[in-house]
């Protein structure tokens, strides 16, 4: 199976959400945190090509709360 790698940006005030976010969702992706500058962390996801959909959804809903 393959893996797809995804990259958001994300306000350093709202990666702790995402974070909590991703936890939640075990097994849709793993995630490390590419960068550590003052105002936007890279996060990338590790998706399973299988686990795509879901994690397609998830960060559609994420958008809704925040800006990714």
């Amino acid at each position: 199976m393959r893996n797809v790698t995804i990259r958001i940006s994300v306000r350093k005030e709202d990666a702790a959400f995402v974070y909590f976010i991703l936890e939640a969702h075990e097994g849709v992706c793993s995630y490390s945190t590419m960068n550590d500058n003052d105002a936007l962390r890279i996060i990338a996801l590790l998706v399973p090509d299988g686990r795509m959909p879901e994690a397609e959804l998830m960060l559609e809903s994420l958008q809704s709360y925040i800006v990714v």
